[in-house]
Order: structure tokens, then sequence, then C-alpha cells
């Protein structure tokens, strides 16, 4: 019995891994990114496009009717506060601009950084990086290759390996 568990077990793992998005290939520069949170801005001024294409950015997908979200975008935000040279965008995949625009806009986080909030127009990065549920995460190094990823909500373990993922790609030489 055992022997079949980690027989499947087995089997799964090596089918998820043979499953691995094409996207880790291909990377998301900044320019790129812009352009997209560009046709989604929730009524908040853009973001000024970072002067090097050198610095970490983490994407955070969220959505209205996700509880857990917001309680990861305040832990999010702690994250930034010590890591000035992130970028970090909390892009909505909500199917409705107003439903996630109502939603955010009498949020704290919101009325502390408007600029870091979006809306995911023609669910073009949702689709380019498959994400399927919220919250999800993704932080990507210098050179704009994915370095993570976590979907769910974060609980303690989950942020501290965020935040190492973090830390070495902010610490890694150029």
């Amino acid at each position: 019995m055992i022997f079949s568990f980690l027989f499947f077990s087995l089997i799964t793992t090596s089918s998820l891994l043979q499953a691995t998005p094409s996207f880790v290939n291909h990377p998301l520069d900044h320019q790129s990114l812009y352009r997209v949170l560009s046709l989604g801005s929730l009524g908040a001024p853009l973001p000024k496009l970072p002067q090097t294409t050198e610095s970490p950015i983490l994407l955070q997908f969220w959505a209205s009717w996700c509880h857990s979200c917001s309680t990861v975008m305040w832990d999010l935000d702690n994250l930034t506060q010590a890591h000035k040279e992130l970028h970090y965008y909390a892009v909505s995949i909500d199917k409705d601009k107003k439903q996630a625009f109502n939603y955010i806009q009498p949020h704290a986080l919101f009325q502390k950084h408007p600029d870091r909030f979006f809306y995911d127009y023609d669910q073009q990065l949702s689709s380019r990086f498959q994400v399927k549920s919220v919250p999800t995460l993704l932080v990507f190094g210098r050179k704009g290759l994915l370095k993570y990823r976590h979907t769910g909500h974060l609980n303690a373990m989950d942020l501290q390996r965020l935040r190492i993922a973090l830390e070495d790609q902010i610490k890694r030489p150029k």
C-alpha cells in the first residue's frame, strides 16, 4: 500500500516537472511589462519605468473575490519597505475592471501606493504566466528570468521562502 502511494507520488511529481510552463525560458523585461500595465491602470498614475533592467520584479495576481489576497498585499508591502530596489506590482485578474477598482479603491494600500495596482487588460499577463488561481506571486530576477513562483495564501514558511528568493535576487552581483 505504501509502495503504491510512493510510486503514484513519484509519477505525479515527475509529470508535473515535465509540464513546466514555457514562460520560464521567456524573460520578462521592464519595457513590455510597462506597456501591459499602462493598459490596465486602476485610475492611478503609472509607475516610473525603472532606469535599469537589473532590478528584480515582484508580480502579485489578485482578485476582488479573493479574501487572502488582501492579507498577502500587506505581507508584500512589508517586504518592499525593506527592499527599495524591488519593483512590486499587484495585478487584478477580475473579469470586470470596475469591480477591481471598486474593491481596491478604498483599500489602505491603494491609498498609500496607487501606482502599484493594475488590472490585467485582456488577461495578457495572467495568460502569459498561466495564472490559474490567486493569489499568485512571481519573482523575476535580473535579466527578467522567473526565479520564484507561489500560488495560494502565504504561511510563515512560504513568506520566509519568498523573502530568501527576493534577497537572493537583490544581493546578486550585476
